[in-house]
């Protein structure tokens, strides 16, 4: 059982964020004079990564309010590492580190959080690193590789992991995926076939305790970004990070919701691509960098600074809300989904989180909640929004409603038909189906592909649809032109599809649900409505007209 603790924090003054971590540790069950003693031992080498995303506003944001909701503030981080020399009674080392935004001014970062002064202040040797090999001096060149400031990076080097068919991304067509830079070749090729690979910090992923201090903070392309999120920080090569496939879903990408929006962008000074909740691409690198980092073994801690969290469009340009909180585990999952919910969002619609929720690898029952200021019985399900934090308009979907209908298992359903002569069990098929999702898109069969039964639909295709189409459980209406299931969901990137039973078990469907499985994607069977069906109805219409 994993545990999270939840403690209020007024304010970043030393004395106040000492005093709650105090109430933390308690309500964790640790020693208050040497919390980590369990986890840290003498001879240790322990990593502390803050979120160190920006050493100032970027110009593009609207409002500049408090940086301190956008990176993590050092009064946190330094007495996280004051701990730790604690626990490490004299021998052993910390790593203070981040592999920020390309564009994010190191030195700058130091001026500002005065973090360089901690080199000197333990006994144990401590140091303090950018692990970047590149670095962007000017945002017009974003994007450009060659123009990049070449740095020394980590100074121990890095290591790559290749996850082959572990990998989110295996068995995609990658030729759609974006890094950093716009030379793409490289992000392709580090995600074709087995090869599956991701770059991260020797100094991080070889420590011995692994420190996050993220911030409590929205995203515009993640829905929120905490510990996992966070992770892209430990990447030292960026292009290995897929952020949205190019285009719209028209046609197969995610870096825009619609056609209009992508043609509109080319008359944007700034560009918001992947900046939706439809980004279907960064949840699955986002669960690559956490399988990847647990391919070695390491003990975890997590601290949350929310005593500034940072809601609306975070991550960069987000609006300061003093949310008053500290929060504490051992365990990334646990920790992101308890956030998660206590901004006030729904963590079963951050798709990242909702892979684990789906996959029962990590459930609302294996989480003990603590605080000493909020009721955290029946956390998940309290009919409390906690924090409110303030999402974009577009991410509303996000935004935790418990006056609304149970949460919905799926994202984006899909289902096919003739729909010929229409009949209640179509409307039952598609109601149970729309029950289970939150977008549900249904594909009209062409009076093309209908032959392929040697049948003639009675009712053309263009007024299938449009019946289809004007349905209130129907979010889109689309024609179905292959049989095929997936090139079906190479373009709408669904993650169930609803299937009548009649198909259960036989050779067609029991390979698409192999195939299926690799993609993340569920396959649900449903009842035929008894005594119902167009052939029923037909087969009576001829016996009425005496044909």
């Amino acid at each position: 059982m994993d545990v999270v603790a939840i403690t209020s924090a007024s304010s970043y003054n030393p004395d106040d964020v000492n005093a709650s971590f105090q109430r933390l540790f308690s309500l964790l069950g640790l020693d208050p004079d040497n919390p980590f003693k369990e986890i840290i031992k003498p001879g240790m080498t322990v990593f502390i990564k803050p979120n160190m995303v920006a050493s100032t506003w970027r110009k593009s944001c609207k409002d500049k309010g408090d940086i301190f909701s956008v990176i993590t503030h050092p009064s946190i981080i330094e007495l996280i590492a004051d701990y730790c020399d604690i626990a490490l009674k004299g021998k052993g080392r910390i790593i203070i580190g981040d592999n920020p935004s390309i564009d994010a001014n190191f030195e700058e970062l130091m001026i500002l959080t005065g973090l360089r002064k901690l080199e000197t202040k333990y006994r144990v040797p401590c140091e303090i690193i950018d692990m970047r090999p590149l670095y962007c001096d000017n945002l017009k060149n974003y994007g450009m590789k060659e123009k990049m400031v070449q740095q020394s990076g980590d100074p121990r080097g890095d290591i790559t992991i290749n996850l082959q068919d572990k990998s989110q991304f295996y068995g995609r067509d990658p030729k759609l995926f974006r890094g950093v830079f716009n030379e793409r070749e490289e992000t392709i090729e580090a995600h074709s076939g087995d090869n599956q690979l991701y770059t991260f910090g020797r100094s991080l992923f070889d420590a011995d305790v692994l420190i996050s201090v993220p911030k409590l903070k929205t995203h515009v392309k993640a829905g929120v970004t905490l510990n996992l999120k966070g992770l892209v920080g430990s990447i030292t090569n960026k292009n290995q990070l897929v952020h949205w496939s190019i285009g719209s879903p028209e046609t197969g990408g995610d870096e825009y919701s619609s056609i209009s929006e992508l043609e509109a962008s080319k008359h944007t000074k700034v560009t918001r691509r992947g900046a939706w909740p439809g980004n279907d691409t960064i949840w699955r690198m986002i669960v690559d960098l956490y399988t990847a980092l647990n391919t070695k073994d390491r003990q975890y801690i997590t601290i949350v600074d929310g005593i500034v969290g940072g809601q609306g469009s975070g991550p960069f340009c987000p609006d300061a809300i003093k949310s008053n909180v500290i929060l504490g585990a051992f365990d990334f999952l646990s920790m992101d989904i308890v956030a998660t919910r206590l901004m006030g969002i729904d963590p079963m619609k951050i798709k990242y989180l909702d892979h684990y929720i789906k996959s029962d690898y990590h459930y609302y029952d294996s989480i003990t909640v603590r605080s000493d200021f909020i009721d955290t019985n029946q956390f998940f399900t309290s009919h409390s929004k906690y924090l409110d934090f303030k999402v974009e308009e577009k991410w509303d979907v996000i935004k935790y409603r418990p006056n609304n209908k149970p949460i919905k298992k799926y994202h984006i359903g899909y289902t096919t038909g003739v729909y010929d002569l229409f009949h209640i069990g179509h409307l039952n098929l598609l109601k149970k189906a729309k029950d289970l999702c939150d977008y549900l898109i249904v594909g009209v069969t062409t009076d093309e592909l209908v032959s392929y039964k040697h049948k003639k639909a009675v009712i053309p295709f263009e007024e299938r649809i449009r019946i289809i189409e004007s349905i209130k459980y129907v979010d889109k209406a689309v024609p179905q032109t292959t049989m095929n299931k997936k090139v079906a969901w190479e373009q709408y990137h669904f993650d169930v599809m609803f299937v009548g039973d009649d198909w259960k078990g036989t050779d067609k469907w029991n390979e698409y649900e192999e195939q299926f499985k690799k993609l993340q994607v569920d396959i649900v069977y449903f009842p035929y409505t008894k005594g119902t069906s167009s052939t029923l109805l037909n087969e009576t219409l001829l016996k009425i007209r005496g044909e």
